[in-house]
């Protein structure tokens, strides 16, 4: 199939895009069809949900315009050319998935369409330019199918933060891989970060993007797409034109006075625990907050010393809660707000 759209600014205008379809869920090739009848309408807007993982997802209405901007940011920053092949593994209804396809309309890329899932590399031997991934996506393709990895040349990782752990199994493979930061509201990522070749600490900021902090938390400025001073609650250090990430503010747990950040101590947790997992806080007559370690999946007896070979001293968890199933947002994300309603149907260890 091929798509010619009729855009805003005559500059954006690709010469065509290629679409294939590698799936028969008849779903999943609707709701891409959607979205392109979507786009191809007469108004300058789309409109699209919140992930929903840090509370309730809302609708958000996006001018085409600034989505159209952002695709071209990214292609230019990875050097993505007209022709190019492009793998939509992503939920289609996502904001990530919708970009997705809208880089490969602005940017005139082949796109090819597979049912999401856990592995999305599992059966494909298509080579691919480019590829958008969630970490756990990644995890199960090194896991499973390590050598599928050599058919993409790069790779964005977005969704949430990766571990140590995984972020040290990719340093040897083939492929180009970035960790992307940022939201819906910034229309996908507006900053990248290198995660091999080489290895770098901290996000560097797409051309035209400013930020700034008020009490350590993420204020982000991107005129062109129609951001403005968006504070968000991400808790960042600045350093020149990158930033480093430390944590989401409406995560942290203030334990007895000690400030822990749960995606810091989850990715170094990685080295112990090999199922799903999350730290969160949880009312404690005496510390205020308590830090409590969620485990999805079978009951397994820890020690405290497995936690502290990785952990701080206030960092290690009083509780673990064992519950079969986590509750998921669309784009794949565990909804933790969700999941905490249920750990009254859980096993408890105290450590």
């Amino acid at each position: 199939m091929y798509f010619k759209v009729v855009t805003f600014n005559p500059k954006f205008i690709p010469k065509k895009m290629k679409l294939h379809f590698l799936t028969t869920n008849t779903e999943i090739i609707n709701q891409v069809k959607s979205f392109i009848k979507e786009w191809e309408n007469s108004s300058e807007f789309i409109y699209t949900n919140t992930s929903g993982s840090t509370g309730k997802p809302k609708s958000i209405k996006i001018q085409k315009r600034h989505m159209m901007v952002s695709a071209r940011t990214t292609g230019e920053f990875l050097n993505l050319k007209n022709g190019q092949s492009a793998l939509l593994s992503l939920s289609p209804n996502t904001i990530g998935g919708k970009m997705m396809i809208v880089r490969s309309i602005v940017l005139g890329l082949t796109l090819y369409v597979i049912e999401p899932s856990a592995n999305p590399m599992k059966s494909l031997t298509e080579r691919f330019d480019f590829v958008a991934l969630v970490p756990l996506q990644l995890f199960r393709i090194l896991k499973e199918t390590p050598k599928r990895l050599n058919q993409i040349k790069q790779l964005i990782i977005g969704g949430g933060p990766m571990s140590d752990q995984l972020i040290k199994d990719v340093q040897m493979v083939s492929v180009r891989i970035f960790h992307s930061f940022g939201m819906t509201e910034t229309i996908s990522h507006f900053a990248l970060k290198s995660i091999n070749q080489p290895y770098n600490k901290s996000y560097k900021l797409l051309p035209g993007v400013s930020i700034n902090t008020l009490n350590d938390h993420l204020i982000v400025n991107w005129p062109a797409i129609g951001v403005t001073n968006l504070k968000t609650n991400d808790i960042i250090s600045i350093t020149n034109d990158s930033f480093t990430w430390h944590g989401r503010a409406d995560f942290v747990i203030n334990s007895g006075g000690v400030k822990l950040h749960p995606e810091s101590i989850e990715s170094k947790l990685y080295q112990v625990i090999s199922t799903v997992f999350f730290s969160a806080g949880l009312p404690d007559y005496e510390l205020g907050e308590k830090h409590v370690l969620c485990i999805e999946g079978e009951v397994v007896n820890y020690e405290k010393t497995e936690f502290s070979s990785v952990l701080g001293k206030y960092e290690i968890p009083k509780e673990i809660i064992f519950l079969s199933a986590f509750k998921y947002t669309e784009s794949g994300k565990i909804n933790r707000v969700e999941t905490l309603k249920l750990i009254h149907n859980g096993t408890r260890q105290v450590l």
